[in-house]
């Protein structure tokens, strides 16, 4: 019976002996499983393979900690959520540390402090055909036939008060509606030619109604016009982030951008990625794109649009770049231990350098 429980006690020390020696010796042979998404300048996928300021810094703490690993690309919704769900070790993508992502994961120290900003249209670009597109536009042509309406109506009445008793001013049939709707134009644009004028006090009446509608009328119409034909030129308005609520904005769908929109207020157009945002304020649809200072400028430069596109020196709501784990995951501390040793050293500097992003 004793030897029995020697053997037993025996073979359960063996066990956890071993376990424990697998444990220590779990991350020098498994393969991390890293989830990635592009984000120039941090993270670029070219010929198959991933480069950047975040990939570079990567492999540094992945060799001096004798690590293995395998990318595995995600969207950045589906990147969140495998984290929250621990289907990955860590994704090295600059993730923004926010008050929701820290609830469902872990982050590491930050190894770079962004802003947020806004990218417009340059008031010199395309001037001519962007002003030519918003003279020929639908709304301008609405308003242009509805004020000729009002003219012709205010016309034909002044015509009905003055064709019998002012015959030489007014003539009869279709001369004479032609007679109204000059003397409605030459009274609502204030040039007074004098050469047509009521007579009779119906007619008169109607005029000085119509003299005072006109200077309301053309007030507003003069005003939506210039607002029409200079909306190219909103960007110079763009002063602080209240701004925005004036004008059509744009950022990527799932990112803290579009969290910060939310707590403002304001209203945006979201777009699945970077791309397509940087394409919509290229084409017009939108008239600013807010998102990351670093991010917006590398992609931007990346596209060749610096002569269509520009960057306000506009900077809010600080970014806090860190890499993010699961909760559970045991390599968080020797990860952000020698995560901060890099960031802290001339290494560090020269990636940021290489990748052209500002390391002040």
């Amino acid at each position: 019976m004793k030897k029995t429980l020697l053997l037993i006690f025996a073979l359960l020390f063996f066990v956890i002996y071993a376990s424990g020696q697998d444990q220590n010796k779990a991350h020098s042979t498994d393969t991390l499983l890293i989830g990635v998404k592009p984000a120039p300048p941090f993270l670029m996928k070219e010929n198959q393979q991933w480069t950047g300021a975040s990939v570079d810094l990567w492999k540094k703490i992945s060799e001096e900690l004798q690590l293995n690993y395998k990318f595995k690309e995600y969207k950045l919704a589906e990147l969140t959520t495998a984290l929250s769900h621990s289907k990955i070790d860590l994704s090295i993508n600059p993730l923004t540390v926010t008050s929701d992502r820290i609830e469902q994961f872990n982050f590491t120290q930050p190894f770079y402090i962004s802003n947020l900003t806004v990218a417009t249209q340059k008031n010199s670009k395309n001037f001519i055909p962007a002003f030519l597109k918003n003279f020929f536009s639908p709304d301008f042509f609405k308003a242009l036939l509805g004020l000729l309406l009002l003219i012709f109506i205010f016309g034909v009445i002044i015509w009905l008060a003055e064709k019998k008793k002012n015959p030489n001013m007014f003539a009869k049939g279709w001369k004479g509606i032609g007679d109204g709707f000059w003397w409605s134009a030459v009274t609502m644009t204030t040039v007074g030619y004098g050469d047509k004028a009521p007579v009779t006090k119906l007619g008169r009446i109607f005029g000085f109604i119509w003299m005072f509608t006109a200077i309301i009328v053309i007030s507003g119409f003069t005003a939506s016009i210039a607002s029409s034909l200079t909306v190219n030129q909103i960007n110079t308005s763009i002063e602080n982030v209240n701004d925005l609520r004036n004008i059509s904005a744009g950022t990527v769908k799932g990112s803290s951008t579009e969290n910060y929109l939310n707590e403002k207020s304001i209203i945006y157009q979201s777009y699945p990625d970077l791309n397509a945002a940087i394409q919509a304020l290229h084409e017009g649809n939108i008239t600013a794109l807010v998102y990351d200072d670093a991010i917006l400028k590398y992609s931007i430069a990346k596209q060749n649009l610096q002569n269509d596109l520009e960057v306000l020196p506009l900077k809010f709501n600080k970014q806090y770049y860190s890499f993010a784990l699961p909760y559970n995951m045991e390599l968080h501390y020797p990860i952000n231990s020698k995560l901060m040793e890099i960031i802290e050293s001339p290494y560090w500097h020269n990636i940021l350098s290489r990748y052209q992003v500002n390391s002040d």
